[in-house]
């Protein structure tokens, strides 16, 4: 399609044209004047054509928040449709649909996602069909009115000095130089040969990381001068205990995994520990057992309590424990304890221990004095239970009445009288009565006789026993039985004390049953002084290589605190295992080595690729921008004599219009600058009023039309007016009127004279006009 034109808008439920719709017919008018007051359609009119062809409303800024609006932007009534209908003329008549989505995204709603609203369609007679803004672009013979329509057809009532307000020159000199497609195939080749040249940098980067972490771990600077320095080791287990029960630490296994630089140096370091502790194990075992032996306190006490009787412990503690058994035997010879005594079942151990010959005597004297008493104990309980009876039966014999008053109760006697029956059993009574005080006295006896003839002589005989004993007192029985489980230990201990030259006899007890805490313990104090004064000096070399008392964890965990494993290494064994360690580090990196020169290769492949791809990725971008000065070159006239017959006057003078200048001045268009005066490098945005930019900017719109736009042949000026002065809208008619003849204008004015001096001038040269009234939807189509 060629030179295509508006030839009608219909909106319905679009902003205030409500849902019976509204359509504003264009036919093959020359000049289409909206006027009438603000805030009665003429910009939604522009807005709706906007919407038709690009899908989209520029002049709406995103502003909203997380949250989406409930209502459309764009809609008159939120319930209802909202449709665009645009009929556009040519060779071949197009129309077209925007209309949206049902259903639409909830998200849509918000203004960032305005475009999401709407889909297109194609109006053929009846029918319609959905199509895609690549296909309308087609239809529309290859046309990219989304981009152009604001760079060539259309001036905005609002920010008409957008071209001119980009960031910096770079980006207006981007903004104006998109045009019309010209550059199109060389743009996407020249991004798909900046992704290809991004792509190839970033591999390089990760190939150079990879590079550079590698050489890191595996220490790989001084890799040639330790390689040549080494010679293959053999593999022989450092720890072979270890080795059989499954606990080697990982460098005593034939094969180390992940084996890094960081691992190897950890190796070696611990490696040479063991060495050092080889080197040292003399002064290390010495001064370990040095403070072994300080610490066993309990070992020291023993010593000093009892070495020079240490032959005599059991007899001692034997002597403490017959003193203990024949203190409570002692405290049970009394005749108050016959029982206790009785049936105390170690009595003859005791007569044995005081060599007491009388043993049976003791024990048959004993039972018998038991038994009388056991007898008396049984005849007195008989008498006194007799006696009562006699007593109770006697009183209720004086309550007998009768003949038989006289006769005896117990005996049958008769009495003569009743007096002497009663004096007969008086007597009676008082015989039971001396009975029982007579056997009391011969059980007293008894006991008088058995405290004299045995208890008081097995007593003295006890008590001497005891006086001659010597038994040890609690305290120093409590000592001796600390160290009597260990007396092998005091003896090794005396053995090793002999050993060292550490003197010790005159600080051990003679044996004294009432030994003193106090005194042993400043005993073993001295002796703990002794042991420090003997224990072996260690060098500032030992002290510098036991830092940390890491010997005694190597000791612990490598050697299980077996003196004689530490003893069966060599200083050869352990280097023959650093030996085997670094040969299996540098087969490890030999492998490394390779990795890294593969990676090298694809580095420097690479770099020579983005060299190749910076030429290309320049040179077309130069030509690209060499093309684009020669555009901007195309268009500088056209922009100078349009600005000029517009402003008529400015600052520089009468009659002279706007210079595009890039201030670079090279073969390639890098940056615009538009200025009044050539000589002048300050922009027109400094030195113009509003006013006379909007003239600039109509007319640079104007410019791009006339040199690029051959597709689309409408221009659309929404108020162009209300910032120029008269000189200038007279001088905008007569260029729109002259130097467009075939364009179709579509103009909106809120001043009825400007409308009424458009159609005028048009009209006087015999141009088909149509003005649109929107307060009283009203057209006229006037001709001349």
């Amino acid at each position: 399609m060629e030179n295509f034109t508006i030839g009608s808008i219909s909106m319905k439920n679009f902003k205030l044209f409500g849902p019976h719709g509204y359509t504003v017919n264009f036919a093959d008018d020359r000049l289409i004047v909206f006027d009438g007051p603000n805030g009665y359609g003429k910009t939604s009119v522009f807005d709706a054509i906007e919407l038709a062809l690009t899908g989209n409303i520029s002049r709406f800024h995103a502003i909203e928040t997380n949250s989406s609006p409930k209502d459309i932007v764009v809609a008159h009534n939120n319930s209802a449709d909202v449709e665009v209908k645009l009929e556009l003329r040519g060779t071949v008549s197009l129309t077209i649909i925007r209309r949206i989505k049902k259903p639409f995204p909830k998200s849509a709603t918000k203004i960032k996602n305005f475009k999401d609203l709407w889909s297109l369609y194609r109006l053929d007679g009846a029918k319609e069909e959905s199509i895609t803004d690549e296909k309308l672009r087609e239809l529309l013979g290859g046309t990219n009115i989304g981009r152009d329509f604001h760079l060539f057809h259309y001036v905005q009532q609002e920010e008409t000095a957008h071209f001119l307000k980009a960031n910096d020159e770079k980006k207006r000199a981007e903004t104006i130089t998109q045009l019309f497609g010209d550059t199109k195939k060389e743009e996407e080749s020249l991004a798909k040969v900046t992704d290809l040249l991004k792509k190839a940098v970033a591999v390089c980067k990760k190939y150079e990381s990879q590079k550079e972490e590698k050489e890191k771990a595996y220490g790989l600077s001084n890799l040639k001068r330790e390689l040549a320095n080494q010679k293959a080791a053999p593999y022989l287990s450092l720890l072979p205990w270890l080795k059989e029960r499954g606990t080697s630490p990982e460098w005593d296994r034939e094969m180390i995994p992940l084996l890094t630089l960081q691992k190897r140096d950890q190796i070696i370091t611990d490696l040479s520990k063991i060495k050092d502790l080889i080197l040292h194990q003399d002064v290390f075992l010495t001064d370990r057992t040095y403070e072994r032996v300080l610490s066993e306190n309990e070992l020291i006490r023993g010593l000093i309590v009892s070495a020079k009787y240490l032959e005599d412990y059991e007899i001692i503690l034997e002597r403490a424990e017959n003193k203990v058994f024949l203190e409570k035997v002692l405290s049970k010879l009394h005749v108050t304890y016959l029982d206790d005594l009785a049936s105390f079942i170690d009595l003859d151990k005791a007569f044995k221990l005081v060599n007491y010959r009388d043993g049976i005597g003791f024990t048959d004297t004993l039972q018998a004095l038991r038994v009388a008493i056991a007898q008396n104990v049984g005849n007195n309980k008989l008498y006194t239970e007799l006696i009562q009876y006699r007593e109770d039966l006697c009183k209720k014999h004086h309550e007998v009445d009768g003949p038989d008053r006289n006769n005896c109760p117990m005996c049958g006697n008769v009495y003569d009288t009743r007096n002497s029956l009663f004096d007969a059993i008086s007597k009676h009574g008082d015989y039971y009565k001396g009975l029982l005080t007579q056997d009391s006295h011969r059980v007293l006896s008894l006991k008088d006789e058995f405290e004299k003839a045995f208890l008081a002589p097995v007593k003295a005989l006890i008590t001497g026993f005891i006086s001659d004993l010597n038994a040890p007192e609690p305290e120093l029985v409590t000592e001796i039985r600390k160290v009597s489980g260990q007396k092998l230990r005091v003896i090794g201990f005396v053995t090793w004390l002999q050993s060292q030259d550490i003197e010790f006899e005159d600080i051990c007890l003679d044996y004294n049953p009432r030994l003193r805490i106090l005194e042993v313990e400043s005993r073993v104090n001295l002796l703990q002084q002794r042991l420090k004064a003997k224990a072996p000096i260690k060098s500032n070399e030992y002290l510098q290589a036991n830092e940390g008392a890491s010997f005694n964890t190597i000791f612990e965990i490598f050697f299980e605190k077996d003196r004689s494993k530490l003893q069966s290494l060599d200083l050869s064994a352990v280097d023959n295992k650093i030996k085997y360690v670094l040969d299996l580090y540098y087969n490890s990196v030999e492998q490394q080595v390779i990795e890294i020169h593969q990676l090298d290769d694809k580095i420097q492949t690479l770099k020579q690729k983005q060299e190749y791809l910076k030429v290309i990725r320049d040179t077309v971008q130069a030509e690209i921008r060499s093309y684009q000065k020669k555009l901007i070159t195309d268009i500088e006239i056209p922009f100078f004599l349009y600005s000029g017959k517009i402003l008529q006057l400015h600052q520089a003078g009468l009659g002279r219009g706007v210079f595009i200048k890039d201030p670079v001045e090279s073969e390639e268009l890098k940056n615009i600058r538009l200025v009044s005066n050539w000589e002048s490098e300050h922009d027109i945005l400094n030195t113009m009023s509003s006013g006379q930019i909007a003239a600039v900017v109509i007319s640079l719109t104007l410019a791009l039309n006339r040199v690029y736009s051959n597709q689309f042949g409408t221009l659309l000026v929404d108020d162009p007016v209300q910032t120029m002065d008269d000189i200038n809208m007279v001088s905008l008619v007569g260029l729109l009127r002259n130097e467009f003849p075939k364009k179709q204008v579509i103009l909106a004015t809120h001043e009825e004279s400007v409308s009424r001096y458009f159609l005028y001038k048009f009209l006087k040269y015999g141009n088909t006009v149509r003005k649109v009234n929107l307060m009283d939807r009203e057209e006229y189509q006037l001709k001349a």
